[in-house]
């Protein structure tokens, strides 16, 4: 499994404002179900993840495993 990340910018725009990509790019994902994904303020996460020495993780696993470690 991989995790990728994916970023819209809105290059050649008079408007740095990318939401409306953003908003497509998301219910074109909603559509499918092969990859699992996240929608945060900086960028979308998918789950893509290549591991195979370990059960597979989603991304909240992966966050909860570090705030484990920090507390």
């Amino acid at each position: 499994m991989a995790t990728a990340e994916v970023s819209i910018i809105g290059l050649g725009r008079s408007s740095p404002g990318a939401s409306e990509y953003i908003a497509e790019m998301y219910r074109r994902l909603q559509r499918q179900d092969r990859v699992r994904f996240h929608l945060n303020a900086m960028g979308t996460e998918l789950k893509i993840d290549e591991r195979v020495d370990k059960p597979a993780h989603t991304l909240q696993d992966k966050v909860r495993s570090v705030q484990e470690k920090v507390q």
